[in-house]
């Protein structure tokens, strides 16, 4: 007797995800609040989506799927554009029952916590310093940091880890910073010179 496959096994056309492109908008437009820039990240994901579809096997996880790979690439977009804040979101934007603000209040926000970030990051030992500025700044991956360091792969990260943990522990003891689940900045204040000896 020769066995069937189930259904569920059956390739995904090219015509199901397409037709997830218009609420993929919707959820980058609603993220990046930028017209133009939502378009550009859109056609991105569903490069990136069409590029990986042999891999997908099961058309009732295809939804999640294509919502995981523009999670994804609109959190490297913030990474890449604001390393300032990407060193803060290590460990993921938790959830925060504060509504986003403005666009431009957030802007604001995120000017000052960069010259913040910026002034601590000058304060670093040196070799945390040049981990910091060569990826987070330069946009130098962790592997072509140890190439460039002469160093091992797990060597190279276990620098830039700490270096942006060292980062993250000054930030935090002397501002409190507060994103969104989505990674919007909603709240960047200095702590009381109780809790802060930085001057």
């Amino acid at each position: 007797m020769i066995a069937t496959q189930p259904a569920f096994a059956a390739p995904i056309g090219t015509e199901q995800v397409v037709r997830f492109r218009d609420p993929v908008r919707r959820f980058v437009g609603a993220r990046v609040r930028n017209d133009a820039l939502a378009d550009d990240l859109t056609q991105e994901i569903f490069v990136r989506v069409l590029r990986r579809l042999p891999e997908v096997r099961d058309h009732r996880r295809v939804v999640g799927w294509i919502f995981q790979i523009a999670r994804n690439i609109v959190a490297d977009h913030f990474r890449r554009s604001r390393p300032a804040t990407a060193l803060l979101e290590m460990d993921g934007a938790e959830e925060s029952s504060h509504e986003s603000v403005g666009g431009v209040e957030e802007a604001r926000l995120r000017d000052e916590l960069t010259d913040y970030v910026r002034e601590v990051v000058k304060t670093l030992p040196p070799i945390h310093r040049e981990a910091i500025l060569l990826t987070e700044y330069e946009g130098m991956t962790q592997a072509e940091l140890a190439r460039h360091l002469g160093i091992g792969l797990s060597a190279a990260k276990s620098r830039v880890q700490r270096a942006r943990a060292i980062v993250r522990a000054r930030v935090e003891k002397c501002c409190h910073v507060e994103f969104d689940a989505y990674g919007t900045l909603v709240d960047c204040r200095r702590r009381s010179p109780a809790d802060c000896d930085c001057g």
